[in-house]
């Protein structure tokens, strides 16, 4: 039987893989044997099967049988496994990298592709511009959608000289004119802190017409660096220039006005907001901006009165409230927040039972900051003294003698009240696995807990 016999032109994968197999195994079971040739009938089938692959196992096969056949179709299968990409999969992502080295002439599209999916995710960014430098030793040059790509992994991993040889090449070229790159260049400057850079590339004289991502850039910029005043004046700047703020926006140069504590600058800000309509009725993350502005700035009957306006209202909304309340001194206003929290069914986390059991310090109310926290289930010492010998990997030497009159056999703590008033309930239920993260946590805070290293 000759390899022209055996046709491709099968009706469903199944047949397509037995063809496969069939080729494999049977025509050519020994390493360096002649390949199979097909006919253009073959060819045709082989192709469509090609496109119409639905997965990137199947990908791989028809892959596998183009090597064997000395069908030269690398450049599709590279295009098709393109479409496969997905920065979850990082099976995907090496053979969709394995097949771009072995392309005679890779274009640069293929690799903006990988370069693409690969910043998409922050631990995979270094990957990204490694991928982007093979592609450079290859002699391709980047374009207009390889650079924001490479500057948004370089602001991922801080890699700072890789984004200022970045910004020398684009500086040569008429890259610097798109606004894309000037806004990940600037943005790769602002994330590793050097303020004086992001406001001379927005101010460049060459570059192009700013947008609201530039502007918001900028301001943010400000912001990080401890500068809200400049970020205040950029975004009057900005209005100034009839760009419409976005939420994002408006939460940073709102953020601006609680740190200076500028009542009157936040109003003004508020009223902008209100003036020109802008629709922010679904957007939480401002009102809670504006909440924590008033807040901040002393003004606690306009907080209250845009946190009961609020359409939408999540926990960062609350805990802005019952923190901010805390913050002036009102303990029992920030505890009847926290009442109507429990109200409406809201699960309360860290941050909202800190600030709780704080205004109850300060009130005085032992018994209604008191809970229990456990699972209710009872352990015996031994459990506990077992259990702390495997989280610490040290064998400690216990003696156990009879229980004495009047000792429990057992200690349970009983979480029903924190369930019931907080909605708590216990993260970790295995014994040992909770002694393991306590043991860590114990090693990484040698000097007990600090509040000020404590995140937002």
């Amino acid at each position: 039987m000759s390899s022209q016999s055996l046709s491709l032109c099968c009706k469903n994968y199944d047949d397509v893989m037995f063809s496969l197999k069939f080729i494999l195994h049977t025509y050519y079971p020994k390493a360096g044997e002649k390949m199979v040739s097909l006919n253009n009938s073959q060819q045709l089938s082989l192709l469509h099967r090609l496109e119409s692959s639905k997965s990137v196992g199947e990908l791989k096969q028809i892959h596998a049988l183009i090597i064997r056949t000395g069908f030269p179709q690398t450049e599709l299968v590279c295009d098709k496994i393109m479409s496969f990409l997905d920065s979850s999969c990082n099976e995907t992502l090496h053979y969709a990298g394995s097949l771009i080295k072995h392309l005679k002439n890779p274009e640069v599209h293929r690799y903006n592709s990988i370069i693409k999916c690969l910043c998409s995710s922050n631990s995979k960014a270094s990957e990204a511009i490694a991928l982007y430098k093979e592609m450079l030793v290859k002699g391709l040059l980047p374009n207009s959608y390889t650079i924001p790509y490479v500057l948004k992994a370089c602001a991922q991993s801080q890699a700072l000289r890789v984004g200022q040889q970045i910004h020398a090449y684009s500086m040569k070229t008429p890259l610097l004119s798109n606004v894309y790159v000037l806004n990940t260049q600037m943005r790769l400057y602002a994330v590793c802190g050097l303020i004086e850079a992001v406001h001379k590339l927005f101010h460049f004289h060459r570059g192009p017409q700013k947008d609201l991502v530039s502007w918001t850039t900028l301001i943010q910029a400000y912001v990080k660096m401890g500068y809200p005043r400049e970020a205040i004046q950029a975004f009057f700047d900005m209005c100034q220039a009839n760009l419409r703020p976005d939420g994002m926006t408006l939460v940073i140069v709102l953020s601006a006005c609680s740190k200076l504590g500028d009542l009157i600058l936040g109003t003004k800000i508020h009223r902008y907001i209100h003036d020109n309509r802008l629709n922010l009725n679904p957007d939480v993350f401002v009102h809670n901006a504006l909440v924590d502005m008033y807040l901040k700035c002393g003004n606690t009957c306009l907080a209250c009165k845009v946190f009961d306006e609020m359409p939408v209202k999540n926990v960062v909304s609350w805990n802005s409230m019952i923190g901010g309340l805390a913050q002036q001194g009102k303990f029992k206003e920030a505890l009847e927040k926290f009442q109507r929290m429990q109200g409406v069914g809201l699960k309360p986390d860290d941050v909202t039972l800190v600030c709780t059991l704080n205004c109850c310090a300060n009130l005085g109310l032992l018994e209604l900051g008191h809970y229990n926290v456990g699972k209710g289930k009872g352990r015996s010492v031994k459990q506990f003294v077992e259990a702390r010998k495997k989280a610490t990997e040290v064998d400690v030497m216990v003696e156990y003698l009879s229980r004495r009159p009047g000792d429990y056999a057992e200690v349970c703590s009983d979480p029903t009240k924190i369930g019931r008033e907080l909605n708590w309930t216990a993260r970790y239920t295995d014994l040992e696995e909770s002694s393991k993260i306590a043991w860590r946590w114990e090693e990484s805070h040698m000097n007990g807990y600090d509040p000020s290293s404590a995140t937002d």
